[in-house]
């Protein structure tokens, strides 16, 4: 699975196993996402050409904490992660 994102104009490429889409998130993981979503001033999260998490502290808030999307909360922090590798 191929990973990009054009949020704050920068645009990345992540190759991440399938396996790891099914695999539950933890609250470690989820507060890792939150975190994310701060420090980007809760800007829209676009993975590839897909909208993941709307624009705004409420969406990121709802989709970490509220939305049970188990598999895209796994490809948030998936690319997340990577992202963060140098």
């Amino acid at each position: 699975m191929d990973l990009s994102t054009m949020s704050n104009g920068c645009t990345h490429t992540h190759h991440i196993p399938e396996v790891l889409v099914t695999e539950p998130v933890s609250m470690r993981e989820l507060e890792r996402i939150r975190d994310y979503g701060q420090a980007c001033k809760w800007a829209a999260l676009v993975i590839g050409s897909e909208e993941i998490i709307r624009a705004g502290r409420a969406n990121w808030l709802d989709f970490v904490w509220l939305s049970h999307k188990k598999d895209e909360q796994r490809r948030v922090y998936e690319y997340i992660r990577e992202r963060s590798q140098p």
